[in-house]
């Protein structure tokens, strides 16, 4: 029976020239515990919550990180909060909601999958290489392609109404 590795955490991601120098320092590393197959787990229902919620807190540091890093998440959630802002001026109907949410949790989706495939390529290929460039100017590509058409489905939604209060 093989024990799965545990999986590594944001911290442990040294910067380039701390790696090239030499392993990381041991505090450095924090991995979850080892836990065996599913088939050899005890059935408490406790290991199970205490495992999911660990995800969930994997989950919410990779989203801090990347709100602490990255700007244009930044961006992109204030403009988020805009537009809600004005659907509920505006009393959009449901089926507006739904599109309205559904593109605003596209581009933060694509701007943490961006963050993925940047963190990802510099660590693999820390100098250039015409390749690691492809594949993070594609991942950018995809995000400004969705927020494009973030955009373009906020304008459908939110022009009409603006100039039925202009033009009153």
């Amino acid at each position: 029976m093989s024990v799965t590795p545990p999986r590594a955490t944001i911290h442990e991601v040294t910067p380039p020239r701390a790696r090239e120098s030499g392993p990381p320092p041991a505090r450095a590393v924090r991995s979850r515990p080892r836990t065996a197959s599913p088939a050899a787990r005890p059935s408490s229902g406790g290991t199970v919550w205490r495992q999911e919620r660990a995800s969930f807190g994997y989950a919410f540091q990779g989203v801090a990180y990347a709100w602490k890093t990255q700007r244009h998440l930044r961006l992109h959630a204030a403009l988020a909060l805009i537009a809600a802002a004005l659907g509920i001026l505006l009393t959009i109907s449901p089926g507006e909601w739904a599109a309205l949410l559904t593109v605003i949790t596209v581009v933060v989706t694509l701007e943490l999958l961006n963050t993925v495939v940047e963190a990802a390529v510099d660590l693999a290929s820390p100098g250039f290489h015409p390749k690691a460039k492809v594949a993070k100017d594609v991942a950018a590509g995809a995000v400004l392609v969705s927020a494009v058409g973030a955009t373009l489905v906020g304008a459908a939604i939110f022009i009409p109404r603006l100039l039925g209060l202009l033009l009153r």
